[in-house]
């Protein structure tokens, strides 16, 4: 049989095991709202992605960016060069001078 001593003992320590479990939950509950909004994020960026990749469209970084506009602009200067030269070996003389300019300001970019 039990004492109304034990029993407010067992009711005492209900107690502060519910107290307990109420502080830890709201500890948790940051965490848990933070790990849902990051699931969500992660979930969308998973499908731009997904929809990138399925239209074709490459996602190029900068420096594959810069290579192609080095390139066309070497083309460019090639083509302009080799007109100017056509006309007057002078002319032809200044353009090389200057799209070899073109390109190191452009390379040092």
């Amino acid at each position: 049989m039990r004492s109304p001593r034990d029993e407010d003992v067992l009711a005492e320590a209900l107690r502060d095991a519910h107290e307990r479990i109420s502080l830890l939950e709201a500890q948790l509950a940051p965490r848990q709202a933070g790990e849902t909004s990051a699931r969500a994020l992660l979930g969308k960026l998973i499908k731009r992605r997904q929809r990138v990749q399925q239209r074709g469209v490459q996602v190029w970084e900068g420096a594959q960016r810069a290579a192609l506009r080095m390139f066309v602009l070497a083309v460019g200067c090639v083509a302009l060069s080799t007109g100017a030269m056509a006309l007057d070996a002078t002319l032809g003389g200044v353009s090389i001078v200057v799209t070899l300019g073109v390109l190191a300001l452009e390379g040092g970019r």
